[in-house]
């Protein structure tokens, strides 16, 4: 019975690893991930291309980290990395962050590339040098994270909140037009490695952030909805780790996929659309790797933990078993010593019957194997009212524990 428990119970857990909230898991995502790429990359941010360079790093980013084979583009584009260090025209955060990432996902050693150490230089840039675009602030505090710079981290999350925004408006990253979903949600992005300090900042975004929502995006708060919005919606809540949120707000993005090319629709351009979806959707399988990761410990765990359980019944199963047969050999063994003494007895009475002439020790006897026979036949009394009852005491754990298990099989059934 123990048996069938535990395999039914690993059998549940595995079923149940493959099955997700919303029936989105990794793979799934990774799927329109591919699909999306073929469709929309290589692209420069104005049209389709065929080739990289640092100038489009933001792009090949995108596609170093969807994972899809960039071997045809690889050599390009580190060539032209080489040539900006060596002109010494690779300064920024946004250039050098992107080019760390990239590095990073490929495996590359950022410290030693053609005897140039990029972290450093990463790590000595001003944290106001961001080129004139705040949401450069998103991929240097990424970079930040991923080479554990953590102190430079915050000092770029300080800037950026002194600069750019105020709790109640939000950002304000082009002088006076204010604030929107897709500014809201890079804000939210460029947070998400240190949420934990700037919780304050993360509530009051997310809070504006949802005044965009309409029913089937987010858009720029007038009721409509937008790929662009939407996918940077998905990005900020999978950083954050809000899995829950993450989920439904993939489902929105759905809505704007285009199934009979890959890419996602737009009311200007296609590909800058889909570029920004797969930004959102490479942070959101990101977070759902992660959390599957994690449920396949806890099952580990668990059927690790129901198998020790197993385990230790058969043990107590074993014990209480033979604890029961001892009983009984000892009842056994009483029965026989009873009999033995009984022969004797008999024997000391034939005896007693033949001497005739020694009536005194005859009456002796007599009386000593009386004593005998009452004190054995006691013995024999107690031995077969203990012997019952002990076996009693063990048997009843084991009955309630045979119960215990086929109900939990029961219910599992019914379940």
């Amino acid at each position: 019975m123990k048996k069938v428990l535990a395999s039914f119970l690993v059998f549940v857990l595995v079923v149940s690893a493959s099955v997700m909230v919303f029936g989105a898991t990794s793979n799934d995502v990774e799927e329109v991930i591919d699909n999306a790429v073929a469709y929309a990359l290589p692209y420069d941010g104005y049209s389709k291309t065929d080739s990289y360079s640092v100038d489009t790093s933001k792009y090949f980013l995108l596609h170093a980290k969807s994972g899809a084979d960039i071997s045809d583009w690889e050599d390009a584009y580190f060539e032209s990395v080489k040539a900006a260090l060596d002109s010494g025209t690779l300064t920024g955060l946004g250039s050098l962050s992107m080019v760390l990432q990239i590095m990073h996902y490929l495996d590359m050693d950022a410290t030693d590339f053609e005897g140039y150490n990029l972290v450093e230089l990463f790590a000595a840039t001003d944290v106001t040098d961001i080129s004139y675009n705040p949401y450069y602030y998103a991929y240097a505090t990424e970079a930040a994270s991923l080479y554990g710079l953590d102190d430079f981290g915050k000092s770029l999350c300080d800037a950026l909140i002194s600069t750019y925004y105020t709790l109640g408006t939000g950002t304000d990253y082009w002088s006076g037009y204010g604030t929107s979903a897709d500014d809201l949600s890079s804000f939210l992005v460029a947070l998400a490695p240190y949420s934990a300090d700037y919780s304050e900042y993360i509530t009051d975004a997310q809070a504006l952030l949802e005044t965009y929502l309409a029913d089937t995006g987010y858009g720029y708060g007038y009721g409509d909805a937008n790929t662009d919005s939407t996918a940077m919606a998905l990005a900020a809540y999978s950083a954050l780790g809000d899995l829950e949120k993450a989920n439904s707000v993939y489902e929105l993005l759905l809505n704007f996929l285009d199934t009979s090319t890959g890419g996602f629709t737009a009311d200007y351009s296609p590909y800058y659309a889909t570029a920004d979806a797969i930004y959102g959707m490479e942070y959101y399988v990101e977070l759902l790797n992660e959390n599957e990761e994690e449920e396949e410990d806890t099952q580990s765990t668990t059927a690790a933990g129901t198998q020790t359980t197993t385990a230790a019944d058969d043990e107590v199963t074993t014990a209480v078993g033979t604890e029961v047969t001892t009983a009984a050999d000892t009842e056994a063994d009483a029965d026989t010593e009873a009999d033995a003494d009984d022969e004797t007895d008999a024997d000391d009475e034939t005896d007693a019957d033949d001497e005739t002439d020694a009536d005194t020790e005859t009456d002796a006897d007599d009386e000593t194997d009386a004593d005998a026979e009452t004190t054995t036949a006691a013995a024999a009394a107690n031995t077969s009212e203990t012997s019952p009852s002990t076996g009693a005491a063990y048997l009843a754990p084991l009955t309630a524990l045979l119960l215990a298990g086929a109900g939990a099989f029961a219910l599992k059934r019914r379940k």
